[in-house]
């Protein structure tokens, strides 16, 4: 004969009812909340007790949340990740739930104790309808929480993703700028989606001569006493660039942008620009007479594709609105 199982239908929950459908848990006892008896007197510190357990579990949560996402960084694979994710969140986040639903349910029941010294069990229907609907609202939005918790996750691990990317390939570049002018060119000008973007990097007292940085992206970059020599520069932006020092004599600045610019004592000597590229910048009038007609320039109308002969281009398939290359050397 099967042993009759005892009913807990009508127990409210507590730590000593969990205790008995899963002995297991038993060694948490501190943690959930014993058996201890609050009365009238004491139901205040109990109710600061179970609000600090609350507080301490959520606390407990986030700490080991940011940990799981420090060791995140070290882990090889998507699939150990999302592997870990799953872990963490029923190993840490299920007992942080049931901790913060068993506080809620005893803390009301405190409250009721200190308001009218009578046991929750004795209390009417409707206000025990008004404890369930309390203890499901905050069950719900400990759910949206925690799914808006790892939606915001999921974003930053996602754009730390990007920005470990970018930073790969900005090194990339860094070492392709290491090899020379010719190799430099040849990369950049290899296809119609090759990007510069070099953005907050430390470009500073670096010197550079005859380089295409065509609709390059210098925002935000250093540039202090760097020297672009006779470069290709059309289009490109440095939008809250440091330009402290910097040379841009004989350079291609047709169409660059120069928003909100910190440009002190830089050179335009010969460089093929407009005035009106350089507004927001604050440069004095008389750098801006040193600008010359961006026709003049050798580099007016050069684009990727002009380094590279027609046969080249028609191997591979690429478009150049019917313009024939200028063949330019690298």
């Amino acid at each position: 004969m099967q042993n009759k199982q005892p009913d807990y239908s009508r127990h409210k929950a507590s730590f000593s009812l969990l205790a008995q459908i899963f002995p297991h848990i038993r060694p948490f006892a501190l943690l959930f909340g014993s058996d201890k008896k609050f009365d009238r007197s004491n139901a205040v510190t109990g109710i600061i007790m179970l609000i600090a357990r609350t507080v301490l579990a959520l606390v407990i949560f986030f700490l080991l949340s940011a940990a799981f996402v420090w060791l995140d960084s070290y882990l090889p694979g998507y699939g150990i990740k999302d592997g870990l994710h799953k872990i963490a969140a029923i190993i840490v986040g299920l007992p942080v739930m049931l901790i913060v639903i068993l506080s809620l349910n005893q803390a009301f029941d405190l409250f009721y104790l200190l308001v009218t010294g009578d046991e929750f069990d004795k209390a009417g229907n409707s206000l025990k309808s008004v404890k369930i609907f309390m203890l499901v609202f905050g069950f719900v939005g400990g759910l949206f929480l925690a799914g808006y918790g790892y939606y915001k996750y999921l974003m930053y691990d996602l754009e730390r993703g990007w920005a470990n990317e970018k930073i790969a390939e900005q090194n990339e570049l860094l070492a392709l700028m290491k090899k020379g002018r010719a190799i430099w060119n040849r990369q950049i000008t290899s296809g119609p989606n090759e990007q510069i973007d070099l953005t907050g990097v430390d470009l500073s007292q670096k010197e550079f001569k005859g380089f295409f940085f065509g609709y390059a992206d210098f925002t935000g970059c250093n540039l202090t006493d760097t020297v672009f020599d006779d470069c290709n520069l059309g289009y490109a932006t440095f939008d809250e660039a440091v330009c402290h020092g910097t040379v841009f004599k004989n350079s291609y600045l047709y169409g660059a942008e120069f928003n909100k610019t910190d440009c002190k004592n830089i050179d335009l000597s010969n460089a093929a620009a407009v005035p009106q590229d350089f507004r927001g910048a604050g440069i004095a009038e008389e750098e801006l007479a040193k600008l010359v007609e961006p026709g003049r320039s050798r580099w007016h109308g050069v684009k990727w594709f002009d380094f590279h002969s027609d046969e080249w281009l028609r191997e591979k398939g690429f478009y150049t609105d019917g313009r024939e290359s200028m063949q330019l050397t690298f």
